[in-house]
């Protein structure tokens, strides 16, 4: 069994930086991530980078890349594609595998990191989708969608914003949304509300994902108004509905909110003492950026360090 005061669950931006300050502050700790590398959604952000302080990068690999060499120079501990088995934080114990080896590690605190996942619709043919590979960046993949017809699904700013990437690109696109509300920006709504490439359909659900030989081929669609069902021939769909955080561990031990982010205090403790959580796991997305999460690493990491002295 390997014994570590400070166990850090998740090596996206946040998990990073309370890594690189327990280096720091040399502090007795451990990250694991599930993942074969470091970085979280990072290696997701296609489009560039301007609003992280000290430079502009091309991409989110960039600065991942950039965070990781931080990361190997000052030697952290650090183990990659390690998944949790089991999860006993009545023994403060996490069995953990990794390519078939199991690990146990005990610790007397946690610093849970582990970000969030995109929200899905749980609609027949989604996962079929998701099977097939059929998961595109509207920045990365908007050329492929060139002169074809795409749906997609939500009404914030990354759906707007992914709207008015691919009908600039020449698509012809559908924006899906169930109520008449958006959350979306007017910078992103107002001109894809007047694009004339984008047709926005309010009160609308999509109730299912078509698939040929080739890939999808049409959405079945839900009108809560009239209540009538329409199938729409597209070549794409992408779900833009947001995120929901990664509680699975947690749930059980900490207070979480009405929408399930964890609720932590200044020092990025929960409920409970021993546990504490950074990064989009306990920031709504309205707040959530690469700053605020490297900001709560340092934060969780420097109490620590008092408790630990």
């Amino acid at each position: 069994m390997i014994k570590k005061d400070i166990l850090i669950i998740g090596g996206g931006p946040a998990g990073m930086s309370a890594s690189v300050w327990c280096q720091r502050l040399g502090l007795d700790y451990m990250l694991i991530e599930g993942a074969d590398q470091l970085g979280g959604q990072l290696i997701d952000i296609h489009n560039q980078i301007v609003d992280y302080l000290g430079g502009v990068y091309e991409n989110g690999k960039a600065i991942q890349q950039q965070f990781k060499s931080h990361m190997e120079e000052l030697d952290c501990t650090v183990h990659v594609k390690m998944s949790i088995d089991s999860f006993d934080h009545d023994q403060k114990t996490v069995h953990l595998q990794s390519d078939g080896e199991k690990m146990q590690v005990q610790y007397q605190y946690l610093i849970f990191a582990t970000g969030t996942s995109v929200r899905r619709l749980d609609i027949p043919g989604e996962q079929e989708m998701i099977d097939r590979g059929e998961i595109y960046s509207a920045t990365k993949d908007r050329h492929r969608f060139q002169g074809r017809k795409v749906v997609i699904v939500g009404g914030g700013d990354r759906a707007f914003e992914g709207a008015l990437l691919l009908a600039e690109s020449g698509a012809e696109v559908y924006l899906v949304h169930r109520s008449k509300q958006f959350r979306a920006r007017d910078e992103f709504t107002k001109p894809a509300l007047n694009h004339r490439r984008i047709r926005v359909m309010q009160d609308t659900v999509v109730k299912q994902i078509h698939h040929g030989k080739n890939g999808i081929n049409g959405v079945d669609l839900y009108n809560r108004l009239t209540q009538k069902t329409d199938h729409l021939d597209v070549e794409g769909v992408f779900i833009r509905i947001g995120v929901q955080p990664n509680t699975r561990y947690l749930k059980d031990h900490v207070h979480l909110d009405e929408e399930n982010y964890v609720v932590v205090n200044s020092c990025q403790q929960t409920s409970d003492s021993t546990i504490y959580a950074i990064g989009d796991v306990c920031t709504h997305p309205m707040f959530s950026s690469i700053s605020s999460a490297t900001a709560q690493g340092m934060v969780a990491a420097k109490h620590l360090s008092l408790r630990l002295s």
